[in-house]
């Protein structure tokens, strides 16, 4: 009997350095997947951080580029407003000059 006692000993003795050995193992993977969390939380983080300074740059450059746009309508539209006034003008000083020459013409030329 004594023989089976230290048989069944030695079985458990094994199986419980088994379950230790298990155990340790399970939590050296429960400690990297830890570590391993850890650091994709923290890229997450930092990516994160990027993409909204990314994103407030885009913005304060889209911000940018509407109030340039804005600038260049309104010169724009002084231009064509120029344009128009001078069209304007022209048509006028045609107008003027061609009356003026209609009554140059109409003057009787005095030849001495």
């Amino acid at each position: 009997m004594l023989c089976s006692s230290n048989i069944l000993n030695q079985a458990l003795a094994t199986k419980h350095m088994s379950v230790n050995l298990q155990c340790a193992r399970l939590e050296g993977a429960i400690q990297q997947l830890q570590v391993n969390f850890a650091s994709a939380h923290q890229k997450h983080k930092t990516e994160t951080i990027k993409m909204e300074e990314t994103s407030k740059t885009l913005e304060q450059d889209l911000h940018d580029s509407r109030k340039h746009l804005e600038i260049v309508k309104d010169d724009l539209s002084s231009r064509i407003d120029d344009i128009h006034r001078l069209e304007v003008e022209l048509k006028s000083s045609r107008e003027e000059g061609e009356q003026k020459r209609e009554e140059v013409s109409d003057v009787p030329v005095i030849v001495k």
